[in-house]
């Protein structure tokens, strides 16, 4: 699989896992950099390809935005934002392959 269609499988993934609340607009830049460092780092590890590799980065992807969720909760908001992403990503990094 190519790093370009492994970022949009990861990025449609995020988008499903984010749902019913979604991903506001300040944020999905975020959420697609954090995309690409994990394709990246998987791109150099040469796990683009291994099928188990692939299935726990995209696991690892869904834990985040279920973090990014229950953030979101605890602040009584209705989208994922900023202020979500960020204290997730501290709270569960490392998260092969994305930090």
């Amino acid at each position: 699989m190519t790093s370009k269609k492994l970022a949009a499988t990861f990025q449609e993934a995020a988008l499903d896992e984010a749902q019913p609340i979604g991903i506001g607009s300040n944020c999905e830049g975020y959420v697609r950099d954090f995309i690409r460092t994990g394709v990246a780092r998987m791109e150099a590890e040469g796990a683009l390809d291994d099928p188990v590799r692939v299935s726990e980065a995209e696991h690892n992807l869904r834990k985040f935005v279920d973090g990014m969720k229950q953030e979101a909760a605890t602040l009584g908001q209705n989208y994922l934002g900023e202020n979500t992403f960020f204290p997730s990503r501290d709270q569960l990094c490392p998260l092969w392959p994305f930090c």
